[in-house]
């Protein structure tokens, strides 16, 4: 079957077979557990350990904390990962052909979960979260999910470099950019993380480093996907969730292993993009730390001890995120270049009063809302860290989201203005410039008056 070899240090574990083809490495036991071993090999076969082992800690020494981009002679392609890597490449293609600044989740079994998928399969703990996250994202248009069930940053490296995913990327209104945790299952010994009863406890030492490293890896896969990106576009990183000691029922909290090591890498990350207005980190440790109950987060948020439930991704991440995402999308409107407004088609366009019919109280409904915009833009202007003002300018149908008709009371309307708040309200101060019954005409002669062209 061909000899094992197995190379243990602190930094670097690897299980090589040799006369065999190169498998993904298996990660060593707990240090403190290792035993003095022997294993009987040919003199040929122990040359050719010697110097595989010798390139391999050569390059690890040589890479340092920056990932490479997976080959395709580290994957095991019996598992379907390249097809289903090539899958959404074609997606993507097609995203990139029919979508209009479409926004982009790239990242590992948590993001993939927004499919209702695990690696392209049936998957029993993403019940009800694609529905839940297609709602969610209804005002967003038609999100496009990038996401492989156990993906490490260096897998979402390679997947980076191909050709759809790199063409969607170059039309993308944003990217969210959410990877690492599988990294961090490689970065500590298996016996660390599966029964932590038999783990080492991290020193500050080790602490540091992991998060470092980890910090990095997930840096290099931000730095390719802004390369990609169309100016002008945001990446949203989402770094790493609280995490327990998954494949136990119940998981393992508060947990010793994964915390410090979370909280070290998102420490970094922050610290990193502070001062980056194209990333935005939006960490949601803190919103999973207020519901956990004496350090325990609940099942119903988190059932598997890794992955957020429907539940736990509707009240404690998408929050979050969409806050982040509305900000993000309404900075590149306000930053995007100033656009020379066509001329109208030639006609008998033009504003019109006296000539168009108009409903009784017209007038005064028309002079009231120029106050009401005159007000908003002195409030704009006097606060430049107030929200800026959405302005709706129409006819009757944007007048019912002020709940009256030309005025007056409305019993149709009713609830409307509430929901019209609710649904407004995170892109800024809502101004509903709208009178039933007016045409184009009536509109032109409202966009002439000094409070409406102010506002």
């Amino acid at each position: 079957s061909g000899a094992v070899v197995r190379v243990c240090t602190p930094d670097f574990a690897t299980t090589l077979l040799v006369s065999r083809s190169p498998r993904r490495g298996t990660p060593c036991p707990a240090l403190h557990t290792l035993r003095p071993m022997s294993i009987s090999i040919s003199p040929k076969q122990a040359l050719a350990a010697v110097a595989v082992i010798g390139v391999l800690v050569a390059g690890k020494l040589a890479l340092g904390t920056r990932p490479t981009a997976r080959g395709k002679a580290n994957r095991d392609t019996s598992d379907g990962w390249y097809a289903f890597a090539a899958q959404l490449d074609n997606e993507a293609a097609a995203a990139a052909a029919a979508a209009h600044l479409p926004i982009v989740f790239l990242g590992d079994s948590i993001t993939e979960s927004f499919r209702g998928t695990s690696r392209n399969g049936p998957c029993q703990r993403c019940q009800g979260t694609r529905e839940m996250f297609e709602k969610a994202m209804v005002p967003y248009g038609a999100p496009v999910v990038q996401g492989i069930s156990g993906d490490q940053t260096s897998d979402l490296l390679h997947r980076l470099e191909q050709p759809g995913l790199r063409r969607l990327l170059r039309t993308a209104n944003l990217a969210v950019v959410h990877i690492g945790t599988n990294d961090l299952s490689h970065l500590i010994p298996t016996a660390d993380w599966k029964r932590p009863s038999l783990g080492l406890r991290h020193t500050d030492a080790s602490v540091a480093r992991i998060g470092s490293e980890l910090a990095g890896r997930v840096a290099a896969v931000v730095a390719t996907v802004r390369r990609h990106l169309r100016q002008g576009a945001a990446v949203l990183l989402v770094p790493l969730l609280p995490r327990g000691t998954v494949f136990r029922r119940p998981a393992d909290w508060p947990n010793d292993v994964f915390a410090p090591l979370v909280a070290a890498t998102n420490a970094r990350l922050r610290e990193a993009y502070a001062a980056d207005p194209a990333v935005t980190v939006v960490d949601c440790v803190p919103a999973f730390e207020a519901v956990a109950e004496r350090g325990v987060i609940p099942a119903r948020f988190m059932p598997d001890g890794l992955h957020p439930s429907a539940l736990g991704h509707r009240d404690l991440v998408l929050p979050q995120l969409r806050e982040a995402m509305d900000k993000s999308l309404l900075a590149a409107a306000a930053a995007a270049p100033s656009v020379a407004a066509p001329d109208p088609p030639e006609g008998n366009w033009g504003p019109c009063v006296e000539q168009c019919d108009r409903p009784p109280g017209w007038f005064d409904l028309a002079a009231l809302l120029d106050r009401e915009a005159a007000a908003a833009a002195a409030a704009a202007e006097g606060d430049p860290a107030a929200p800026r003002p959405v302005v709706f300018l129409g006819d009757s149908i944007f007048e019912a989201f002020r709940g009256t008709h030309v005025g007056a009371a409305c019993g149709p309307c009713a609830g409307t203005p509430r929901v019209f708040r609710d649904a407004v309200a995170p892109y800024g101060a809502p101004a509903a410039q709208g009178i039933a019954g007016d045409q184009t005409g009536h509109l032109l002669h409202r966009l002439r008056q000094p409070g409406l062209r102010r506002l």
